[in-house]
């Protein structure tokens, strides 16, 4: 099975969900931003 990873130069760096919802809580950045950024790495895993 080959592995893959999505993890970028992003808003969500190598944060779980808590830690997502925790930095936009504390307005670190957007859940627009955060859904974007999630969007972008499933492209990446599932073009």
């Amino acid at each position: 099975m080959k592995r893959v990873h999505a993890f970028g130069d992003d808003c969500l760096t190598d944060l779980d969900g808590v830690g997502i919802a925790a930095a936009i809580a504390a307005g670190e950045f957007s859940a627009l931003e955060a859904t974007k950024a999630a969007l972008a790495r499933i492209d990446v895993v599932e073009p």
